[in-house]
């Protein structure tokens, strides 16, 4: 019979230098991703505080030794490591917060992450102004009751037209489900393969904190 125990564990994130930010973004890796890495490819304005929280699990990526990769979850007792990275990504939210309490909060989720991202808003107390699914997709097992958190804020959808993961005829049903269920999201297309670029986000964040003032 499988049991449960709670333990006190500390979490790492990576964050760039931002002294008095106006926004903070939250960027959520995807599978294999390590955050020390991940937080590099998002360069913003001298406004934004980048908070990229590490996933879960650790793993190396080849055999026993050499670079390291996390992950978020997988499907063994995926439930208690929802329950668990929304907990956390709860905590590391408050923590911000407090530091600076002015501030509003934003999410970015690539890949994996995209699904971590769509079930921390959800489920858990964030109170996000945005979140952007990056080349990735929204989880179908989120009950209806949470979904009017959505409609709340800016969603964002943004898709690579190159991406090994999932063409484009994916991507048509995945705006389709978002259709069925109310969701409201602005979808862009870029060129490319499964990745976030620098130069890309950058556009992306200034147009939508333009659009968002």
């Amino acid at each position: 019979m499988m049991q449960h125990i709670e333990v006190k564990r500390s979490y790492r994130y990576y964050s760039n230098d931002c002294e008095h930010p106006e926004r903070v973004l939250f960027v959520l890796h995807g599978y294999g991703q390590h955050p020390e890495f991940f937080i590099r490819k998002f360069k913003a304005d001298e406004n934004t505080l980048i908070i990229a929280p590490e996933g879960l699990h650790r793993y190396y990526l080849q055999g026993y030794s050499g670079r390291v990769g996390c992950s978020w979850m997988t499907s063994d007792d995926r439930q208690q490591d929802i329950n668990d990275y929304v907990n956390y990504l709860d905590a590391l939210a408050e923590k911000i917060k407090a530091e600076f309490p002015d501030t509003e909060l934003h999410c970015l989720g690539f890949s994996q992450g995209a699904a971590t991202a769509s079930r921390w808003l959800a489920l858990g107390n964030s109170n996000l102004k945005s979140l952007t699914l990056w080349c990735g997709v929204f989880p179908p097992d989120l009950p209806e009751i949470s979904l009017d958190k959505f409609n709340k804020i800016s969603c964002n959808l943004v898709y690579a037209k190159q991406d090994e993961f999932a063409n484009e005829e994916e991507i048509k049903k995945q705006i389709a489900k978002f259709d069925n269920s109310g969701i409201k999201f602005d979808v862009r297309a870029l060129p490319g393969k499964h990745d976030v670029k620098p130069q890309d986000f950058y556009v992306y964040w200034t147009d939508l904190i333009n659009q968002m003032n």
